[in-house]
């Protein structure tokens, strides 16, 4: 059964090792010096967020994190990616935390195709992310129920 728990500083050194197995997995258009980058920029955000980590049967399968109304991460332990999961996890923040938003990499073909499944469409494109880098991003938004 999922179940989650709010995440504390005690616990940022395994978001750390999630965030890592499923970007290598998910984010292969990311280059070595970057992944890097993006490894050592990570923890100044997780205090910004509402950090939830994830476990079906006590085993920890990712993570999520919400600010306001957007998802700002989430990510899953590899093994875990493509059995529903995700799906489990984003729906009980669709329905509890009333997430509006979500900026998703343009590259991750996979990770776009799961949010616009999930009612989701693009609002708006950057093309670059956040701290400049040549990384499009695309900004989500929940489609109304009525459109």
């Amino acid at each position: 059964m999922l179940e989650y728990k709010k995440a504390v500083p005690d616990d940022y050194t395994k978001v750390l090792e999630v965030w890592e197995k499923s970007v290598k997995e998910t984010h292969d258009f990311l280059s070595q010096k970057d992944l890097e980058f993006y490894k050592a920029a990570i923890p100044d955000y997780l205090d910004v967020v509402e950090l939830l980590l994830w476990y079906e049967d006590k085993q920890l399968i990712g993570f999520s994190g919400t600010q306001d109304e957007e998802l700002a991460m989430l990510f899953l332990v590899p093994e875990f990616i493509g059995k529903k999961f995700g799906s489990k996890m984003l729906i009980w923040l669709l329905e509890n935390k009333n997430i509006q938003k979500i900026d998703v990499n343009a590259q991750n073909k996979n990770a776009k195709a799961f949010y616009l499944k999930h009612g989701f469409v693009i609002d708006s494109e950057d093309e670059t992310d956040g701290f400049g880098k040549n990384y499009p991003i695309l900004h989500l938004v929940k489609q109304k129920e009525n459109e």
